[in-house]
């Protein structure tokens, strides 16, 4: 099981509550081989007060088992169970943002056996 630790001790870690984030599932057309591919993008809401909204993004393939992943993956992280919490940060520009770590190896060839555990 993941379980790395790499929040930053002298910050509080939150829990994300419901409407701290917006899940969005866009194509797009890749230029350098012409296929189309899948990406879910997560952000903060307004909810949380930060300079930059961004959390996370996966792309997929757009095949019907990734896509399924795909679909997995967007309701563990609307069922808020994707992620352990997260800590507002700020990076050397000076700009805050949401640093947030994942409750389980949400990558790769790991994806599927993660989501699985996570009961998805």
């Amino acid at each position: 099981m993941y379980s790395s630790t790499l929040f930053k001790q002298d910050r509080p870690v939150h829990q994300f509550r419901p409407g701290d984030l917006i899940v969005t599932v866009e194509s797009y057309l890749r230029p350098d081989t012409g296929k189309l591919e899948l990406t879910l993008h997560v952000e903060a809401s307004d909810q949380i007060k930060v300079d930059r909204k961004d959390i996370s993004a996966w792309g997929f393939l757009n095949k019907p088992s990734h896509k399924a992943i795909l679909y997995r993956l967007k309701k563990c992280i609307e069922d808020l169970k994707s992620y352990k919490g997260y800590q507002v940060c700020t990076d050397v520009t000076g700009q805050t943002f949401v640093y947030a770590e994942t409750s389980a190896f949400l990558s790769g060839r790991h994806m599927n056996s993660s989501l699985k555990r996570l009961g998805y």
